[in-house]
């Protein structure tokens, strides 16, 4: 496993799992990486910087979803890149997972779940299937508005805030 200091997140990016000390295991499409930062930080400054894209990176982080909450995070609206927690965001046994990399999520006891994704990559988490697919609800529902609002700022003038006269019309 290669160890990495920084990490940003991106579409070949499968989970973030916390390991010992509060650093993050990362597993991608193609390998797994050891990083020396946690996994809330990971999924902070990958937010910051998906959303540095926009022309609107103020509202961008007034609009930050609640990292104290299990809220599912919009990373990188704009390529449909969303991760949602598996615990509170602070808790260590929090694992984050990419809402598109998800195949099926099966229960194997009360406080157990299997979540296999789409290369048949199998993580095991400590949380029930229910909360997981309480969290695949959310996601779905979070996604809707977020992807409706980022077509809006696309047609939003970036000086003045008002829809431009081509795209009145």
């Amino acid at each position: 496993m290669r160890k990495v200091t920084t990490y940003i997140i991106c579409d070949h990016t499968i989970a973030l799992i916390p390991i010992e000390n509060g650093f993050t295991k990362i597993v991608t499409i193609n390998e797994e990486l050891y990083c020396t930062k946690s996994t809330i930080d990971i999924i902070k400054e990958s937010y910051f910087q998906g959303n540095a894209f926009s022309e609107y990176r103020r509202t961008a982080i007034l609009e930050m979803p609640s990292f104290s909450q299990r809220a599912p995070i919009p990373i990188k609206p704009h390529e449909n890149l969303y991760f949602i927690p598996s615990h509170n965001p602070y808790n260590g046994e929090c694992v984050w997972i990419s809402y598109h990399h998800i195949k099926k999520v099966i229960s194997i006891r009360s406080n157990y779940t299997l979540i296999i994704f789409g290369n048949y990559l199998v993580i095991r988490i400590s949380v029930s299937a229910d909360i997981i697919k309480d969290q695949l609800h959310k996601m779905t529902t979070n996604q809707r508005r977020w992807s409706s609002a980022n077509k809006l700022s696309l047609w939003l003038d970036p000086l003045d805030r008002k829809v431009s006269k081509n795209e009145a019309e």
